[in-house]
């Protein structure tokens, strides 16, 4: 596999296992190649699917089984697997907008933020009560109060990663009731708490959740809220501006802490926001 080839690198694009530099040199070839870009578009659904957690998990279990059974080797197991039935439905469930948002960010020759194209999941609603964990009357007030020193002082060093809603643009816009679903990936280990702060004043943590109860968060994994199988959220709540501020922590920082102060903690957190609209 060489540089000079991208058709023969659409394999690994499919599978993550590019290096970087094969990498770049693939999304390259596309923005000056159609045949190229249009392999790669028609790829994509199965590119995503490789990279959720779920779909991989299944992968394996099943190439595990097919293995013992068949002795087939490894990539023969693979196209007997994506080609079931079941596999390109599911694939297909996720947006192309990643690789819509890499390609339109770099005909325009400067540099752009990092972002995180996310799709719905289209398997129901999440209303935010069910989401967020049950606490005590203690605790609530306690994350209250810390939720407001966060909105007055939050975090002055920002980056740690990428952020993105499922609708794009500068300043999405939702209405009350429409479906949305949220998508953090860090640049390393981290630890990350996610925050949502509303017209009116109020702030409500989304990560953790009652469906993600730890803060940790490995290298390269996708952080969805919610998280992938339980459906979209909600949008509820009053219209107007919000934010949503993902606060990246290093991975032995517990920000859940309720024993340090926000301004322990702050010293050693990052920020990524994403602003959006909710309209009436």
């Amino acid at each position: 596999m060489t540089p000079q080839d991208p058709h023969t690198l659409t394999t690994g694009h499919i599978t993550g296992s590019l290096s970087k530099t094969h990498q770049q040199h693939l999304m390259k070839s596309a923005l000056d190649d159609q045949d190229v870009f249009n392999e790669l578009m028609e790829d994509e659904p199965l590119r995503e699917a490789f990279a959720d957690p779920v779909f991989r998990s299944r992968l394996a279990a099943k190439l595990r089984s097919k293995r013992a059974e068949e002795g087939l080797p490894f990539w023969e197991q693979v196209r007997r697997f994506v080609h079931q039935p079941w596999v390109f439905p599911v694939a297909g469930s996720v947006a192309l907008s990643a690789l819509l948002f890499f390609v339109i960010g770099n005909r325009g020759g400067e540099h752009q933020t990092a972002s995180l194209a996310v799709s719905l999941s289209g398997t129901g609603i999440v209303p935010l009560a069910e989401l967020l964990s049950v606490q005590t009357s203690e605790s609530t007030q306690r994350e209250t109060e810390r939720n407001s020193e966060i909105r007055r002082n939050p975090p002055a060093k920002t980056g740690g990663g990428k952020l993105g809603l499922d609708q794009t643009g500068a300043t999405p816009r939702y209405r009350a009731g429409q479906p949305m679903r949220i998508g953090y990936e860090p640049a390393q280990a981290s630890s990350v708490m996610i925050v949502e702060e509303r017209s009116d004043g109020s702030v409500v943590r989304l990560f953790p959740n009652r469906f993600q109860e730890s803060a940790g968060v490995s290298s390269g994994e996708q952080v969805l809220v919610p998280p992938a199988g339980q459906g979209d959220l909600s949008v509820d709540g009053p219209p107007g501006p919000r934010v949503i501020r993902v606060l990246v922590f290093p991975p032995e920082v517990n920000p859940l802490d309720p024993s340090k102060s926000w301004a322990e903690l702050q010293r050693s957190a990052s920020v990524i926001e994403k602003r959006y609209e909710v309209i009436p």
